[in-house]
């Protein structure tokens, strides 16, 4: 599961932010997709016992700066005001991040903990995030997609998708493309696994270049994650140091 735990923060930024179009119509690069994120988009995602808050602060073409701020899940009501919990200090969290990358590269080049206030070095977690931004993904077969009926007027779309929520509320007649690729041999715990992601459409309400689920795949495991809110016009904690 450790693989799963350090690729959801960082894929917060792994879709973050492009308006150029893949290389070829049947390729996807998630670093491609960094240039479509918003100063003030959040996204909510879910990772066993712990919800994150994933939240774009300032994306340029040299800089892309993000936090990231966790709370246990059972800590959380069901109707949850996210903008008002970081707005009052995000009482109950556990961890609170800021990073700053390079859109060009999709490498993360500061790391700021605001919990404990203190700066910390780049990890091999990193290096997974980067490789991860650079591979190619390709849609996946209709044959291997999950399924969830026959095609009939009441169900057009026969494939399962995760659900699609916007500042609390489910979006219905949206449609999901699920994209998949194969993590390289590395020795790593990603090595030789199919990560599948599920991505909204451009025009979508919702976050386009985030997935709203992400699996991976091996021969004996299996892990997965999903967001279950996502929003614009938050506003960031001012800091000093970061």
């Amino acid at each position: 599961m450790m693989y799963i735990l350090y690729l959801w923060p960082c894929f917060i930024l792994l879709c973050s932010i492009l308006d150029a179009a893949p290389p070829h119509k049947n390729q996807l690069y998630l670093k491609d997709n960094l240039k479509l994120a918003q100063s003030g988009d959040y996204v909510v995602s879910k990772q066993e016992k712990n919800l994150t808050l994933l939240h774009v602060i300032e994306n340029t073409p040299q800089k892309l700066l993000i936090e990231e701020i966790t709370i246990p899940e059972k800590s959380v009501k069901a109707e949850h005001e996210w903008k008002k919990w970081v707005q009052e200090g995000s009482i109950g969290q556990t961890c609170h991040v800021r990073y700053q990358l390079d859109p060009q590269t999709g490498t993360i080049t500061h790391y700021y903990f605001l919990t404990n206030e203190g700066w910390k070095q780049t990890s091999a977690e990193n290096h997974l995030f980067s490789q991860l931004l650079n591979l190619p993904f390709t849609p996946q077969p209709e044959h291997l997609r999950k399924k969830r009926g026959s095609i009939s007027a009441r169900n057009p779309n026969p494939y399962w998708q995760p659900k699609l929520v916007f500042e609390g509320k489910i979006i219905e007649g949206e449609n999901l493309s699920s994209w998949q690729t194969q993590w390289p041999q590395d020795g790593s715990d990603l090595s030789g696994k199919t990560l599948l992601i599920y991505i909204a459409d451009k025009d979508s309400p919702c976050p386009s270049y985030f997935p709203y689920w992400i699996e991976a795949k091996g021969k004996v495991t299996r892990a997965s994650m999903h967001l279950i809110d996502s929003g614009k016009g938050l506003a960031p904690i001012q800091s000093t140091k970061f």
